[in-house]
């Protein structure tokens, strides 16, 4: 049954791939020619990645360690008052420290708390999220190592300098608390945006120990109800199905 609903759940995110448009990818085949650190190292790596194939790799080795983006599109921050800056970072050690990240002249910036294992992201509004305000002349992006310790390796990847995104789309997590911070629990979207502080209170109903045959019936109604609202009609439907199967079990999923 869970895979049954984590197939039905995979088809749609098929379904939305095919319309999407990814962004260029400056963290794939080579260290982009503007980037430049002055203690550590710069390299494009396969050990973990999450667009493409590749990441950017940044092992430093001081606590005063930086990592330095010189690019204009950072201007271009300011005119649109959409604009976001877009970073996935893996972590190979939580730590309870943060990376820094400042721009132009420190005309604005952000903490990403660090405190975790494997993939995270950050979708961070210029002109709304951020401390400070962009300026027409910022041209650069400053990443401050965690100064907890000596050294350290993160990998980058999907970053995207300057982007126009839908207000309602960034989302406060444990790594950047401080998302949509002017009534960004009343909003339209605060369903979405609230996932944090909802994460964070305690559980009011039990779970139960035992599924009865019942409710797994009922799970079945609903989800064969779904199932012929969103897959496709006519004869290939069973091929098609096929098809998605044999994708979906690639991916190796399975309940714990």
């Amino acid at each position: 049954m869970y895979k049954q609903f984590i197939f039905t759940l995979f088809l749609n995110y098929i379904c939305l791939a095919i319309f999407a448009q990814a962004p260029d990818d400056i963290c794939e085949n080579k260290v982009p020619g503007n980037w430049f650190t002055g203690s550590g190292k710069l390299s494009v790596s396969e050990t973990h990645f999450k667009q493409g194939q590749q990441s950017i790799c940044w092992n430093w080795n001081s606590k005063k360690a930086s990592l330095q983006i010189i690019d204009t599109a950072f201007s271009k921050a300011l005119a649109d008052k959409k604009s976001c800056f877009t970073i996935w970072i893996y972590n190979e050690k939580p730590l309870k420290d943060s990376l820094e990240f400042s721009f132009g002249k420190n005309d604005c910036s952000f903490s990403f708390q660090l405190n975790f294992k494997g993939w995270r992201t950050a979708w961070v509004m210029y002109n709304r999220d951020m401390k400070g305000t962009p300026s027409e002349t910022m041209n650069s992006l400053k990443i401050l190592a965690p100064v907890s310790v000596k050294n350290g390796t993160l990998y980058f990847d999907a970053m995207q300098y300057v982007t126009t995104v839908d207000p309602r789309a960034p989302m406060r997590d444990m790594q950047a608390p401080f998302i949509h911070p002017v009534n960004g629990n009343n909003t339209a979207n605060a369903h979405w945006v609230n996932l944090l502080q909802f994460s964070q209170l305690s559980d009011f109903l039990k779970v139960p120990k035992t599924v009865f045959e019942k409710e797994i019936a009922d799970i079945e109604t609903i989800q064969n109800r779904y199932e012929k609202i969103v897959l496709p009609a006519g004869s290939s439907q069973k091929n098609q199905i096929k098809a998605i199967t044999k994708s979906f079990e690639a991916y190796s999923i399975k309940s714990t």
